[in-house]
């Protein structure tokens, strides 16, 4: 009896570290020297996952190339140098021109760039300056005006008058590598994350952002896009939580995502708090309509550590709802949350790694030809960068006694699913992890707006059972 009880204790514990879902850490790289951020995505147009990192304090970007689908990369190969300190950067398709470029801020240099994918295969211009000589600390990319060109959110500071004046503003993508700044407010408030998103359901997109103590301390404020071509309104307030004013120390409210995570279809806010008198804790605020109503703040976790590290949502257990991952700086680990039940209640922290010493950055997407989601990570201490492999282990749909099929893959736009059984739903993934589109109790799914590229196909059965695809889109 104590030996069973020994094995029992041993398999819970095993279960509890969360081991069982992430293989363990596969090291890309150890040689990146004083990383600060990273990004994934395909750079070079192979339908693989690759990493963009920047190094030697964010003087150069650098990526890692995906050699085979399978998690093996290149060394790394220099995509520019002597840049300034880059902060903040981003991956998006710039020129139009259906590859991937880099968006970048600095602040020894005090400028946003960007760099042209010259060939889309990962081989890059020089920089072409898109705003300078104000010190910047916000970098969000999104097409604010439906022209189908990612434009450029930011915060930077401007002298005025010999005062410090924080400005927010968008700059317009004109197509022709010229950029046209449009200011949305002033303000001597420090904003913190700035999230494009659909806050009023109008199909477009407004702001979410968060402002430090000075004026609105811990507060969430949101701007309507208020004729979707990019003109806002004056911002609201989502919520100002009396733990944060009776604070003493500034607070940082961060990693900001907007999702329906308690499956109501309503899109809720995910959040992190960085408090010293009260802690480090990761919120979220129900969605109560899609006019930019929220509920109180409802805790999930307060997790040990200094500061948590890119808080994003994830299927991890591919289960059809947004699980939690996020890194933890002093406490050195990689750990996720699963969403029991789609209802955002979350269990307790399974670790995925502690093989890491001061993660700076961390990433989710379909790194692999399987149909799960995996995890990258860079850390500064050790000059790391890894992935570690979902082994998809506790969810292992059973469709052996289905037959399924999917085709025509390749496409050139619409997919159909045929199957012996009824359908409850078909959602699309693109290889980051993230939903692109959704379809309910559909045989076929029209993707001829998306590029070409790789993404995944996730099949329900009315009868809960699901099955992910790989498509690709010519």
């Amino acid at each position: 009896m104590v030996k069973i009880n020994s094995l029992l204790c041993l398999l819970l514990c095993f279960q509890t570290l969360g081991f069982a879902q992430f293989g363990e850490q596969q090291i890309i790289d150890a040689s990146v020297a004083n990383s600060r951020s990273a990004r994934a995505g395909d750079i070079d147009g192979d339908g693989n996952l690759d990493l963009v990192t920047n190094s030697n304090f964010g003087n150069e970007l650098i990526w890692h190339k995906q050699l085979d689908g399978d998690g093996n990369f290149s060394e790394a190969i220099l995509i520019t140098a002597a840049i300034g300190n880059v902060e903040f950067f981003e991956l998006a398709d710039m020129d139009n021109d259906t590859d991937l470029d880099i968006v970048f801020l600095t602040n020894t240099i005090d400028k946003i760039a960007w760099l042209e994918n010259l060939d889309g295969l990962g081989n890059f211009g020089p920089e072409q300056v898109i705003f300078a000589d104000h010190y910047g600390y916000t970098l969000s990319v999104a097409d604010v005006n439906g022209d189908d060109l990612p434009d450029i959110f930011t915060t930077m500071v401007f002298v005025e008058g010999g005062f410090n004046v924080v400005k927010f503003f968008w700059l317009k993508n004109e197509g022709d590598g010229s950029f046209t700044p449009n200011f949305i407010e002033d303000s001597w408030n420090e904003l913190t994350d700035v999230i494009p998103a659909d806050l009023d359901g109008d199909g477009d997109l407004d702001i979410i952002t968060g402002v430090s103590p000075v004026l609105a301390p811990g507060a969430f404020l949101w701007y309507e896009n208020t004729d979707g071509m990019g003109n806002f309104g004056a911002y609201n307030f989502i919520y100002q939580h009396d733990l944060f004013l009776e604070a003493s120390y500034q607070i940082v409210l961060s990693n900001i995502s907007h999702s329906d995570i308690n499956g109501d279809d309503i899109p809720d806010l995910v959040y992190s708090v960085i408090q010293p008198e009260t802690g480090f804790r990761i919120y979220w605020m129900r969605g109560l309509e899609a006019t930019g109503g929220f509920s109180n703040p409802i805790e999930i976790d307060n997790p040990p550590g200094e500061y948590i590290i890119d808080l994003q949502l994830a299927d991890i257990d591919n289960d059809n709802d947004l699980d939690l991952v996020c890194g933890l700086l002093v406490a050195n680990d990689i750990r996720w949350y699963e969403n029991i039940e789609g209802e955002a209640v979350f269990a307790d922290a399974r670790i995925v790694s502690t093989a890491i010493n001061e993660i700076v950055s961390l990433n989710s997407g379909f790194i692999d030809s399987d149909e799960y989601i995996d995890l990258f990570s860079v850390s500064k201490v050790d000059s790391k960068v890894a992935w570690y492999k979902n082994l998809g282990v506790l969810n292992n749909p059973e469709f052996d006694s289905y037959k399924i099929e999917v085709y025509p893959n390749p496409s050139d736009g619409v997919v159909h699913v045929r199957s012996e059984v009824p359908l409850a739903q078909l959602r699309v993934y693109n290889i980051l992890g993230q939903e692109i589109k959704s379809l309910a109790a559909a045989s076929s799914i029209d993707l001829s707006e998306l590029n070409a590229g790789v993404y995944f196909l996730k099949i329900t059965t009315a009868d809960g059972q699901q099955l992910v695809k790989r498509i690709l889109l010519d």
